[in-house]
């Protein structure tokens, strides 16, 4: 009677093991549905950004110093507040070289105007939402006013880094695209180039 009740100790023992938390996880609370956009700099040694959107609505900003099984968490703050974001938004990074010499958060407001913050180390750190204003206006996307269908999830961001031949038309650095309330039958494109922002759908 004694072994049964030790096993059954054990068994209960082992089972609250691998269900209930360890203290080395860290907690993070997203909206139901919600995702998280990741940013990595390999010449850091893998550092990487995460960007999810908390309960309130807010975007949070974690930052690990390499990875899961060796690095640790160093960063850990709010970044867009819960009035600048719809709720539940896709979000999507895009970092223009390997060591975080810029970095673009792209998200959707609750007016479905598509949204950025960006990060340039060189300008202060991070920019958005009232500071977008601080940006050349040709430079932030926010300012645009380019507005997604409503109800439409759909948003990515490409960077190109070529430049354009002498001559030949400017080069699209970057791409973000959406669905467009002006277009919700195809794909529309916020293009960045050496003239600023524009808007391009697929033909």
């Amino acid at each position: 009677m004694i072994l049964k009740t030790l096993i059954s100790l054990a068994a209960v023992a082992l089972s609250l093991a691998t269900t209930l938390p360890t203290p080395d996880l860290f907690p993070i609370s997203t909206v139901p549905g919600g995702n998280i956009a990741v940013a990595i700099a390999p010449a850091l040694g893998g550092e990487t950004r995460f960007f999810y959107q908390r309960e309130d609505g807010g975007i949070q900003m974690l930052g690990l110093n390499g990875s899961f099984a060796t690095g640790s968490v160093y960063l850990n703050e709010p970044l867009v507040p819960p009035e600048e974001v719809q709720f539940r938004t896709p979000l999507i990074t895009m970092v223009v070289d390997d060591m975080f010499t810029e970095i673009r958060l792209f998200f959707l407001s609750p007016q479905n105007v598509v949204s950025e913050y960006l990060y340039q180390p060189n300008h202060g750190g991070w920019r958005g939402g009232a500071t977008c204003l601080d940006i050349e206006p040709a430079d932030c996307l926010t300012n645009l006013n380019f507005v997604a269908a409503p109800g439409s999830s759909v948003l990515y961001a490409a960077y190109n880094p070529s430049q354009a031949r002498p001559g030949a038309p400017p080069t699209a650095w970057i791409r973000v695209g959406f669905v467009s309330a002006g277009n919700p039958l195809g794909l529309t494109e916020a293009v960045f180039d050496i003239n600023g922002w524009r808007l391009e759908t697929m033909n």
